[in-house]
């Protein structure tokens, strides 16, 4: 195949971009991240069910990893939408839809983002909280106001996605929903509001939910708490899981909108970021509460038993009838 040039001739063919949006990898691709997205979910929704019904003294404590896990169904939820939109587009000469449509779902995808991150950094405060201060009287009154502050901080903080003035958005190429830098009618505007996203729903709040849970940690090895050693082995595991959470979310919420501002495979790279950091949420959980771990395990064993027994139900009627079948 010949390489184009500027006067060439007719016997001249485009090659196809490597890294372009509307091809057919790109089309592949994001079908991979989306069918990655639609299996979190189903998973995301088996660890909040688990959590859910875990209605001990510790339902107050995962009430705010309840929050997060909803946060994270919501936010997969506009994550799979703009992925079957991305397919279709790609795969089609459709027209795409009108930018609003894209601003909604960048807007829906940031919100529960935000009010993830901020319901993890919220869960290491209350966990600290509880280990460190006896006189600590946590109840769900408190949590009740702590979520309303969680969404009502996401957002202030998403309001800018919704306004054209700050932030543009286009569907590049016709394809993919995406930030646009040429759409910015005050660039000082966005740049502020870059920087107090990058402070308030992400440097503050990670570097809370990071620090929190190592103090949680020294003050439990260096104190004599009255707990059990189970129970004391079950929180230090909790601190584990946050500082590994964040250090995700710092991926997720940090270095993807950065890369979103700078020129070459950016959409790959932040839609990609998205899908393979989504079901991390989810695995840690199970990984570290092990009544989670239990009830899930039980939730799947339950669901295969009743398929197999349903298979062989089938299959005895089926037999059943060809032996009463007339000769």
């Amino acid at each position: 195949m010949e390489n184009c040039t500027l006067g060439a001739g007719n016997g001249c063919v485009v090659e196809e971009p490597l890294i372009g949006l509307n091809t057919a990898s790109f089309v592949i691709y994001t079908s991979c991240l989306v069918a990655l997205l639609i299996v979190t979910f189903g998973f995301v929704l088996l660890v909040l069910v688990a959590l859910v019904s875990e209605t001990n003294s510790t339902t107050l404590y995962y009430s705010l990893l309840i929050n997060m896990l909803l946060a994270n169904l919501l936010q997969l939820v506009f994550s799979v939408f703009n992925g079957l939109t991305v397919v279709l587009l790609g795969a089609s000469s459709l027209t795409p839809p009108p930018t609003v449509v894209c601003r909604i779902v960048f807007w829906g995808t940031g919100l529960f983002y935000v009010a993830s991150t901020l319901s993890l950094a919220a869960f290491s405060v209350l966990i600290y909280m509880r280990i460190t201060l006896t006189n600590a009287n946590i109840r769900w009154m408190h949590i009740a106001i702590t979520i309303t502050i969680i969404y009502t901080a996401s957002l202030v903080l998403l309001i800018p996605f919704l306004v054209p003035y700050s932030t543009g958005m286009e569907y590049k190429e016709n394809v993919a929903c995406y930030f646009d830098r040429t759409d910015m009618i005050i660039p000082a505007l966005n740049y502020s509001y870059m920087v107090c996203w990058s402070l308030f729903s992400g440097i503050i709040p990670l570097a809370v939910s990071i620090v929190l849970p190592l103090i949680t940690l020294y003050y439990i090895k260096k104190q004599s708490i009255s707990e059990s050693v189970g129970y004391k082995k079950v929180l230090a595991s909790l601190t584990l899981f946050l500082s590994i959470d964040i250090f995700v979310s710092i991926i997720g919420q940090i270095l993807a909108p950065a890369v979103a501002y700078f020129d070459g495979p950016d959409v790959h790279i932040s839609y990609g970021m998205v899908a393979m950091t989504a079901p991390l949420n989810p695995i840690l959980i199970v990984i570290f509460l092990k009544p989670v771990r239990f009830k899930v395990k039980g939730m799947i064993v339950s669901t295969l038993a009743c398929h197999c027994k349903l298979r062989q139900k089938e299959g005895n009627v089926a037999s059943d009838e060809k032996n009463s079948a007339p000769v």
